[in-house]
């Protein structure tokens, strides 16, 4: 993919629900998430100075950070013009991140521009990604509370779900949380999210979490092309995959083959749905 600073196409709402967002993300749970979003850093304890920033920090529209060109064109490509906050993060992290603040804020390391430019768009794309699908405010929750949560999201509204399922002290803790916490703008998506998540069958917690960085990783690909970027991105964070970098290549073939991630990031990567948007947004 040859990145240029000629404008390209933007991916359309439908193209993103059909191409980039994952099948097992199109799951009830993920609106129950997304209508979560302010009660979340309640829940977690979350803010901005957590990230070493703060609202001095944050980059406005006239702006002359070299960056900023960068991060609109990623952002406009993937349809999100508007609906976030950028701060500079100065010190604690090397990467770009995202905040689940209201609204979201996008944190990047005063590195990016500097940075070779795809693995740049790739950061950016995986965020903003997370942000287009409604899905950011995931990355800032544990993944092993993330089923307990949508377990008592849907108790506030059915007070007898999950039971039996998962420990009663923790989904009546967290269903009272979530329930004090909710705003009455988002209660009706909530409850809407919540009868169709009880109604969908039996919920598989872990398809659904890998599924959300699926996503990401998709998003990534198409705003950067970088597939083998995005590969070492999964690879640093997996051991087995990490230590066979600096083995063998059979023994990378061995762990790859076993990484769900890595299959469904080349599966994508070698798709004709990925091959058809890149021709309509002119990044063939």
């Amino acid at each position: 993919m040859r990145w240029t600073d000629e404008t390209v196409g933007a991916v359309t709402t439908a193209e993103f629900e059909a191409v980039i967002r994952h099948p097992d993300e199109r799951h009830p749970a993920t609106a129950l998430l997304a209508s979560m979003v302010e009660v979340l850093p309640r829940l977690y304890a979350m803010s901005l100075e957590d990230w070493g920033v703060t609202k001095a920090d944050r980059l406005g529209p006239r702006s002359e950070e070299p960056m900023l060109p960068i991060i609109s064109r990623v952002a406009a490509l993937l349809g999100l013009t508007e609906g976030f906050d950028i701060y500079l993060a100065r010190t604690g992290t090397s990467q770009v991140e995202v905040e689940a603040s209201q609204p979201p804020a996008v944190l990047v390391p005063t590195t990016l521009a500097a940075m070779p430019r795809q693995e740049a768009y790739l950061q950016l794309g995986r965020q903003l990604g997370r942000i287009r699908a409604a899905t950011h405010a995931a990355l800032r929750v544990p993944l092993k509370d993330l089923g307990l949560l949508i377990a008592a999201g849907v108790r506030t509204v059915y007070p007898d779900y999950g039971r039996g399922a998962l420990p009663e002290d923790k989904l009546n803790d967290v269903s009272q949380k979530i329930a004090r916490a909710l705003p009455r703008r988002h209660r009706r998506a909530f409850e809407q999210a919540a009868l169709s998540f009880r109604d969908g069958g039996v919920f598989d917690s872990d398809r659904w979490r890998a599924a959300l960085l699926h996503t990401g990783h998709r998003a990534s690909i198409v705003t950067s092309g970088d597939v083998l970027g995005a590969f070492d991105h999964i690879a640093r964070l997996d051991r087995r995959l990490a230590a066979a970098i600096v083995q063998s290549p059979e023994e990378l073939l061995r762990a790859a083959s076993a990484n769900i991630e890595v299959i469904e990031l080349v599966n994508f990567a070698l798709g004709e749905e990925l091959a058809t948007l890149n021709r309509r947004l002119g990044l063939d």
